[in-house]
């Protein structure tokens, strides 16, 4: 501070060359890169005194999913670095900041943000192109390490002040990831058609909760499409263009695995008789969860306007091409969540429809002595059968079922 304001009165004074600012300027840069260099330093070492407590007793760790690789210890360490920069440009250099300004006529944050957003894109750039395209066997952990690295950038650049922010070279620093990011929304769909299957194995089609009409599988599908939609929400792709590419990959893959969700569960249901084959026919309580399941998932997708944000997203389309190109991408997201929602309906109309079919046989069995009785009978007695055959199944759907579902 002292030393800043000395500087300041001899500059007023003519003592120093004209060329005193920009000595300065190149003081602080150097200064700034040694800065880097140590906290690369620091950055590593507090890396590997982390991994070390956290396994070192951990005889699982080696050769196990969650391994680190070299990728991902890379990515995790310039994690950590871009962390320091932000805390350094927010906290550390605000006062310097205004003397620099007062004495030499220099903004030093924007400065030294300057530097550090020019050794960042230099080392994402290494790293995101040494981590290169990742695929089904590569590390879980590292394609973590990758969005924690684009959120880190993000975190940085939008640290800056708007005055100078277009001009950082992280200005576009979503790009780097571009490639990644469409490698997350594969590792995610695949994922998800896993988890789909096996919620669907697992599932015994009795009711989670008293309060509700589904069961387990229809949960575990939900949410694991609610994690796709933040996935989506966190990445908050800056780019128009790009994040109406990227929110129709997300709504193809949701809308694809309802409708693998429905057909999967109508598999189940011929796979473990329960259309009761043998015998008279009875409507079960399974049976009727899992029309609900399928129901309660196409609900879902009906939010996704709203869970997905296609407003935003297309009003960004509406200021780069105009109405006709925002209202016509507008129409092919909900095209696509239509098609999901027939697909769905027409699964839970084979179900109705298959009940119906093994409902007739009983029903014509309990109506022919009712056709062939005598004018004399007492119908009171010969139709009590068919009364209790019909309270009995059809108080299971008008309880089981839900509403919708129970009108068709």
């Amino acid at each position: 501070m002292v030393l800043i304001k000395q500087l300041s009165e001899k500059l007023s004074w003519g003592i120093f060359e004209e060329n005193m600012k920009d000595l300065i300027t190149d003081a602080i840069k150097t200064s700034t890169k040694d800065w880097c260099e140590k906290q690369i330093l620091l950055c590593e070492e507090v890396h590997e005194a982390k991994k070390n407590i956290l396994f070192q007793d951990d005889e699982d760790f080696e050769g196990d999913d969650g391994e680190e690789t070299e990728e991902s210890k890379k990515v995790a360490i310039l994690v950590n670095l871009i962390e320091n920069m932000i805390n350094h440009v927010k906290v550390q250099i605000r006062q310097p900041s205004t003397n620099y300004k007062k004495a030499f006529d220099i903004d030093f944050t924007m400065l030294i943000h300057t530097e550090l957003a020019d050794k960042i894109m230099a080392e994402i750039n290494d790293v995101v192109s040494s981590v290169g395209k990742l695929s089904r066997n590569d590390s879980h952990q590292t394609a973590i390490a990758l969005f924690s690295l684009y959120l880190a950038v993000r975190g940085f650049h939008t640290a800056a002040d708007r005055s100078y922010r277009s001009d950082l070279e992280t200005k576009n620093y979503h790009m780097v990831f571009k490639k990644s990011v469409e490698q997350w929304f594969e590792l995610a769909r695949s994922k998800a058609k896993a988890r789909i299957q096996k919620a669907v194995e697992v599932d015994e089609l009795r009711l989670v909760d008293s309060m509700v009409k589904h069961s387990s599988s229809a949960v575990d599908v939900t949410t694991t499409f609610v994690q796709i939609k933040e996935f989506w929400t966190k990445l908050n792709w800056p780019d128009k263009n790009g994040a109406y590419v990227f929110v129709a990959k997300v709504t193809d893959d949701i809308r694809q695995g309802a409708v693998d969700y429905a057909n999967i569960i109508h598999r189940k249901l011929n796979e473990n008789k329960f259309y009761d084959d043998e015998g008279e026919f009875d409507v079960t309580d399974q049976l009727c969860i899992a029309v609900n399941n399928i129901e309660q998932v196409r609900r879902y997708l009906s939010s996704l306007p709203v869970q997905l944000d296609f407003e935003r997203v297309l009003d960004g389309l509406l200021i780069e091409h105009g109405s006709v190109g925002s209202e016509q991408c507008g129409l092919t997201l909900h095209t696509m969540l239509a098609s999901a929602d027939e697909d769905m309906l027409n699964v839970i109309g084979k179900v109705v429809r298959h009940v119906g079919q093994k409902m007739e046989p009983d029903f014509r069995k309990y109506t022919a002595p009712l056709m062939s009785a005598p004018p004399e009978s007492n119908l009171d007695v010969e139709i009590t059968p068919l009364m209790e055959y019909l309270d009995k199944n059809l108080n299971t759907l008008h309880s089981c079922l839900l509403k919708a579902n129970f009108q068709m």
